[in-house]
This record gives structure tokens, sequence and C-alpha cells, in this order.
């Protein structure tokens, strides 16, 4: 079990590859294949807006959320199994434990502005300003982004008049600006506004690849798949579920470090 600290201390890879500390992370090179492009386009701006404002109503609605998890994760060439639990509350932080056989490996919690990473393992922890994952990975430190990724609703911040989408694999495909600072999106938006599939890509050529299940409670994703593209050279693909998710009834538990711990610096 030695080996499950590796993802304890690789969740800074994976809630940045779920972001910033990645537990999250279907292919990027999905969106490079040779895909069936049908020569249909919508050239109504109007129509083309009213797709992309089809997505507000997709939005969760909760204040907080708890829920089971089970994790999937293959990181350079390694493949780890784990269950756990994740609580969010909107705007304020997200908590994430992770658990093998009955024992918890180890726990996230992220904050606006601070991420805490503790390996119950090794008996060490990280405790960081969200700022470093900048100065260490050049990847903006932006909670909001950890926030999307958790929902799987991409948000964006504006279209371009007079634009089209393309009918790809038999859905919309629509190239955006996202809200966060210099990533841009390419979403497969199926007629009824459910997303098949989102394309993160900043402006360093990097990516993460999202793709859904479509089954919601609470307009939450239960079930999604994300794998980093060119970020450290590492291949990271993790497959995230939530089991019985519950809502507006939850906090964010104290994050209380054992005084024998270790601190580990990045």
């Amino acid at each position: 079990m030695r080996t499950f600290s590796f993802i304890i201390f690789k969740a800074h890879h994976i809630l940045l590859s779920l972001v910033v500390i990645s537990f999250l992370a279907s292919a990027c090179a999905t969106s490079k294949k040779a895909a069936k492009t049908e020569d249909v386009s919508i050239d109504n701006a109007v129509a083309y807006k009213a797709l992309l404002n089809g997505l507000d109503d997709r939005y969760p609605d909760y204040t907080s959320m708890a829920s089971d998890i089970r994790l999937e994760a293959d990181i350079d060439g390694e493949s780890y199994r784990a269950s756990g639990l994740i609580r969010h509350v909107r705007d304020q932080g997200v908590f994430l434990s992770v658990r093998k056989f009955g024992f918890e490996l180890g726990r996230v919690l992220i904050t606006q502005d601070s991420f805490y990473v503790l390996n119950r393992w090794e008996k060490e922890y990280i405790k960081e300003p969200i700022a470093i994952i900048e100065r260490e990975y050049e990847i903006k430190g932006d909670f909001g982004l950890v926030e999307e990724l958790l929902t799987g609703i991409p948000r964006i911040s504006n279209y371009r008049k007079n634009e089209r989408t393309i009918i790809d694999q038999g859905a919309h495909r629509v190239d955006v600006s996202s809200v966060h600072k210099d990533i841009d999106l390419t979403m497969w938006i199926e007629p009824d506004n459910h997303i098949r599939q989102a394309y993160y890509q900043d402006n360093l050529d990097r990516g993460i690849m999202m793709s859904y299940d479509d089954e919601r409670k609470n307009k939450v994703v239960i079930e999604r798949e994300l794998r980093t593209e060119n970020i450290e050279d590492n291949e990271i693909y993790v497959k995230l579920g939530f089991k019985n998710p519950r809502f507006n009834a939850t906090t964010l538990p104290a994050f209380t470090i054992p005084s024998h711990y270790s601190r580990r610096m990045m």
C-alpha cells in the first residue's frame, strides 16, 4: 500500500490534471483524431448564442455537496484504485479524502488561497498557497477552475459574433474562450445541450480533455474522465465517480495536522 502515498502527493498533478491539485485528469488525443466531420454548420449567430446560453441551465445550483467517490488513476504507467469522499462548499473550498481497504491514505483541502495535502502513510503534509502552483508548474492556481472541473460544466467568457458551430462526431463543436485567463475551450455539445466532451488548452499548448456521463443529480456530472497532455511529460489519466451525492447539508471539515507529521516542501 506504500505506493498509494504517490497518489496523495501527486494530488497536485491529479485536482491539476479534477486542476490545481489535479485528482481529476479522456484523451487529449481525442481532439486530434481524424474525426468524422459533416459539412454542416450554423451560420446564424443567434442560434450559436442560444446553444451556448443553454449551458447556463446546466450549471449546478447547490450551495454544498457531499458524496462518496470512486477513483481510478493511471500516472506515468502506474495504476491506482481507491475510494473516498468529497465535500464541496461553493466559493469556499473542496475537501477530498482518499481511502483504500477502509484506511485513509490521505486528504486534500483546497480553499480560495491555499491547499493542504495530508499523507497518512508517510506521516507528511504539504501546506502551500495556491500561488505556488503557478510558480512551480506555470499553471495558474485558480480555485474557480477547480470548482468547474468538479461540477463538470465549463464556463465561457464570450463568443465571437457570426461564429459557427461544426457538426463533429454527431455533436456541435464550438471553440470559445474560458472565463479563466489564458485558457481556451473546445466543446462538443449534444442537441439537448448536454456536453459530451470539453477540451481545455492553455497558451503553452498543454491541455485537459474531459468526457462526461449523462446522468445528473442536482445538475452534477456523476462521472467524468480527464487526461492531461503535455504537463511535465507525464500522462495522467483520472476517472472520478460520485456515488449518492447529498446536497446543501455539509460544511468543510477542519484540516488538522498531527504534531508528529513532517512538512514536505514542493
